[in-house]
């Protein structure tokens, strides 16, 4: 609608030139009253412009209507409004995609991207909150956002994941965005993120051992720890630098997060081996969720130098003549 006053001096009718800028795809607009009763100088009415388009018109499309206003019998244009008239809703958006899908390491951050369109047929506000689950460190950016009909924007959200998370875990993070002009206009998407396995383990103790010919089979006991994320199998073997005979129990093991288990190596030590021999005896523990992790112990076996127990000391004196 308008209002239209007579600003002249004299009683005047006015009658009314609209057009539209889609008329050749058959918009077509209407004017009410046409003409006006006549108006005494300074008095008003409403004029209510009607615009219909046609059926099938796509979303965001715009027609521009433009009224002229005449003084009845008169060709002289005394004053000029345009309406816009938009096809879609007055308040909506768009917001893609609803879900996105990634993965991530313990305590490290993760990036999503959305893209934001105003699809309703007027400039509006929108803020972003974001929620997580399981309560990681989420962010979206912007906080706030203005667009005009049939803008769109880019939005970034942000996880950061716990540092103990475990391998598998999935965390979802949820996205709001709500019209600060009208709160009914909102939508919600969100960002699902699974935890990546980080391998780790630990064999230990080193031990330093002393044999002899008749030492036999010598027994090495071990722990092997899982300090993974998440369940893992583990390789073990062991070598003999000189080639002694060894044997490992077990020679792979799946273990939990956090588990521990025994490890049991021997080693034969040759009967005919000489003082001073020593032989370095390493023991591996291989992941197999990552063959790159591993923890290798060293044993040393020594059959140390025999020395004499009781020192000799050689005295010598001087020859004294009388």
């Amino acid at each position: 609608t308008h209002k239209l006053t007579n600003t002249g001096s004299t009683q005047i009718a006015y009658t009314f030139q609209n057009s539209d800028t889609r008329s050749s795809e058959s918009w077509t607009s209407d004017v009410e009253p046409d003409p006006t009763a006549a108006l005494a100088p300074g008095e008003t009415v409403t004029i209510t412009v009607s615009v219909t388009a046609p059926a099938g018109a796509s979303n965001n499309i715009t027609n521009t209507t433009t009224i002229t206003v005449n003084a009845q019998g008169q060709t002289e244009a005394l004053a000029v409004a345009e309406d816009i008239t938009r096809i879609g809703p007055q308040f909506g958006i768009l917001l893609d995609p609803l879900v996105n899908v990634g993965t991530a390491l313990p305590g490290a951050t993760q990036s999503y991207t959305h893209t934001l369109t105003n699809i309703g047929s007027t400039t509006d506000s929108f803020v972003l909150t974001t929620t997580h689950g399981l309560g990681w460190e989420t962010v979206a950016a912007p906080v706030r956002i203005d667009l005009a009909p049939g803008e769109q924007t880019e939005i970034i959200v942000t996880v950061r994941t716990s540092p103990s998370a475990l391998s598998g875990t999935l965390g979802t993070a949820l996205l709001y965005v709500q019209s600060t002009v009208n709160p009914d206009t909102n939508a919600l998407a969100e960002e699902r993120t699974t935890i990546l396995q980080v391998a780790s383990v630990n064999i230990s103790p080193p031990q330093s051992v002393g044999v002899n010919p008749s030492s036999g089979v010598v027994t090495l006991d071990h722990t092997l720890k899982n300090l993974g994320n998440g369940v893992d199998t583990f390789t073990l073997t062991v070598e003999s630098t000189l080639g002694w005979e060894t044997t490992i129990t077990p020679v792979e093991q799946t273990l939990g997060v956090g588990r521990s288990y025994p490890v049991r190596v021997t080693v034969r030590v040759p009967d005919g081996i000489e003082p001073g021999t020593f032989d370095l005896v390493w023991v591996t523990a291989e992941s197999r969720a990552d063959p790159g992790v591993r923890s290798r112990v060293r044993h040393v076996l020594n059959y140390p130098r025999t020395q004499s127990a009781t020192p000799i000391f050689k005295v010598y004196m001087p020859i004294v003549h009388r």
